[in-house]
């Protein structure tokens, strides 16, 4: 409930941390997508890519030394 209230007044639970890291992510469909990881913190991260992704979409990101997490986009532009 905590992480709710936090994510609905526009604050995040950690502080985002810039890095420019090349990562891997994966679609559903196993189709792999190269992108850039521009910020991240405990609860989300910034990805820049040539890529669409849709909002709501899941997709696994390959974090080189990190491994492999699954990932839902919340925002795209």
């Amino acid at each position: 409930m905590q992480a709710q209230r936090l994510f609905e007044a526009g604050r995040r639970k950690g502080d985002r941390h810039e890095l420019d890291l090349p990562a891997v992510a994966c679609r559903s469909d196993g189709t792999k997508i190269p992108v850039r990881v521009l910020n991240i913190s405990y609860d989300g991260c910034q990805l820049d890519t040539k890529a669409w992704l849709e909002v709501g979409e899941t997709i696994t990101l390959d974090l080189a030394r990190l491994g492999e997490t699954a990932v839902e986009v919340r925002w795209a532009s």
